[in-house]
């Protein structure tokens, strides 16, 4: 049978609500559920998935939107009127009971697909029969089939042969497939009497619609796309894409414009606001075929490097886990990249060496003696300047108090011409690439050992030191030596440990905001606009925990050594430290 042929029997499935619900958790309004609905219905398309179906007891409804329910209640108040195409809902595999379906004639759901990993497909296909019992067609969803081995791809034929749900639906997990494996990877279910073969792609390597073509080249029976390309990670195949190639076919059945129309109307706007679809972090996990979370895990540090995030999913490609797995990013971080590399890093810096020349800012010394910067300043106050919004709102009160005080200043990253600082660092590759440009020429560079020593010498044009610490991702606290050891959270936090090695009477800080309360201007962390400055309530509460915990940890240091706490002069969500900045000025 040629592709043409097969077109003429290829039934389309739009997930545009129950993938791209990932994206906002299953938020979207009836009226854009219902003009979607309208549109697939005039584009010709065979079946929507208008949501999940899951027993309340496993989710939180306070978390989770409509659609991650999908009551026959919520399908009619929707699609009261409408010539629907068929619907679907799809389910996972423990979290649902079949009494969570009537029977199928009291129904508007057709098609119920059970999502299952290889462990759960047993359970998944007892859970089948009995929804199949109800009047509905069923598919199983084998999650994660591309880490199958031959054995275990064999042993699912075996399992659909004595149940037979009407389709199989196998993705193309980590979108990282490319065309010439696709007829390879497919076959073995195709050749599967009685039981029908669907086709779910993604497009973290931009391949979603070459492989889907091929898969109906391959004899394929539905394939799945959605609406621009709505889902978790890089996105599905873009249902717009996919109806002109099979309009050109089937001119009398698909008709795309519809689809353009709502795309223009409805989806815009929200892309602009929620955002999904192909990027260069989910180029890297498709590359690496691992699950989009790993990379979500990895980008939510806001601190690595493309090369940085190379590194790190080699690592996880080393694991070959079969899924996602929670903490392993973590785990990844702290002992193959921050843990290994950063202490190899000043380890060195710390060794002896011949020839040292007494006057290099970068001179480095043996672990028997301190760092260069040790005491630099003793007895005198500094000033740390972070970058959130109220270093801006309150500048001028700043320079009144850097005026009044004299202290040592020191900022970081971008500072906006606002002030220059006597230094100036950066711990961050990404950060240090975007604003080095900006240092003031009289401010000393700070430069962590964790920037590759290379992009430094072509990037910065200038004598620099280095920062002497240990990143840590799960250490107190401590100073040995002069080297700090901590984690990063933020560069801010750092130098208060920095300045504290330098010999710091008292340390204030300002701008230092905090994560929690962001500002009301909504320029969110930084008094500045920063690219994927999100603000995500979860991350910024646990980064506003960390953060917490280091200037708890640097005070309690600070004060067992004879010294003042530190004092936060500006509106901070860090409330045991702020000293108002009129109390000094």
């Amino acid at each position: 049978m040629t592709a043409d042929e097969r077109i003429k029997t290829l039934q389309v499935l739009d997930c545009t609500i129950r993938d791209g619900g990932y994206l906002n958790n299953w938020h979207f309004e009836d009226g854009f559920v219902r003009q979607m609905l309208i549109a697939l219905g005039q584009a010709g398309v065979d079946l929507v998935e208008i949501g999940w179906r899951g027993t309340e007891t496993y989710f939180s409804k306070e978390k989770y939107g409509t659609w991650r329910f999908t009551s026959e209640a919520d399908i009619e108040r929707v699609a009261h009127g409408l010539n629907l195409p068929t619907v679907s809902l799809m389910c996972n595999v423990g979290k649902i009971h079949e009494d969570d379906f009537l029977p199928r004639r009291e129904s508007v759901v057709d098609l119920v697909r059970v999502v299952a990993d290889r462990e759960k497909v047993p359970m998944a296909l007892d859970l089948i029969t009995a929804i199949k019992a109800k009047g509905y067609r069923a598919s199983l969803n084998a999650t994660g089939f591309s880490n199958y081995s031959n054995a275990q791809v064999q042993d699912l034929v075996v399992q659909l042969d004595r149940v037979r749900p009407d389709f199989i639906f196998i993705a193309d997990t980590y979108g990282s497939m490319l065309p010439d494996q696709v007829a390879q990877f497919l076959a073995p279910l195709i050749e599967l009497e009685g039981v029908k073969v669907g086709f779910h792609p993604h497009n973290s390597l931009q391949m979603a619609f070459a492989n889907t073509i091929e898969a109906i080249k391959a004899g394929v029976d539905a394939v799945d796309a959605s609406i621009y390309g709505m889902g978790r990670g890089a996105g599905n195949l873009p249902l717009e894409v996919l109806l002109p190639y099979l309009q050109e076919k089937r001119q009398n059945k698909y008709n795309v414009l519809p689809v353009l129309n709502f795309i223009e109307t409805h989806v815009m706007g929200l892309h602009r606001q929620i955002g999904w679809g192909y990027c260069l972090p989910y180029l890297l996990s498709g590359t690496f075929k691992c699950h989009p979370y790993f990379i979500r895990d990895i980008m939510n540090y806001k601190r690595f490097t493309v090369d940085e995030m190379w590194h790190i999913l080699g690592e996880v490609q080393k694991n070959n886990p079969s899924t996602y797995v929670a903490g392993m990013i973590d785990d990844i971080i702290e002992t193959h990249h921050i843990g290994w590399l950063g202490r190899e890093r000043v380890e060195q810096m710390l060794a002896p060496r011949d020839n040292d020349n007494n006057d290099s800012p970068t001179k480095t010394v043996s672990s028997q003696q301190q760092v260069p910067y040790a005491r630099r300043h003793s007895g005198r106050d500094f000033l740390i300047l972070a970058n959130g919004p109220t270093l801006k709102r309150y500048q001028d009160e700043i320079k009144r108090f850097i005026d009044r005080y004299r202290p040592i200043v020191m900022g970081a990253n971008y500072l906006g011409g606002l002030f220059v600082p006597d230094y100036h660092a950066f711990t961050l590759t990404k950060r240090f690439l975007k604003y080095i440009h900006a240092v003031n020429d009289r401010s000393t560079l700070l430069i962590s050992p964790y920037i590759p020593q290379d992009l430094v010498d072509a990037h910065a044009g200038r004598p620099f030191e280095h920062l002497y610490y240990q990143d840590v991702l799960k250490a107190d606290f401590d100073i040995h030596n002069g080297v700090i050891t901590t984690n990063c959270r933020t560069v801010s936090i750092l130098l208060i440990g920095v300045a504290t090695v330098m010999g710091a009477n008292q340390v204030f800080v300002a701008g230092l905001d905090g994560y929690l309360g962001l500002a009301q201007d909504g320029q969110g962390r930084h008094f500045y606009r920063e690219e994927n400055d999100i603000d995500d309530e979860r991350l910024n509460i646990e980064r506003h925990k960390w953060c917490q915990y280091y200037l708890s940890a640097i005070d309690k240091y600070r004060m067992d050594q004879g010294h003042d706490g530190i004092k936060i002069l500006t509106p901070t969500s860090y409330a045991m430290f702020y000293s108002g900045i009129e109390n000094f000025i």
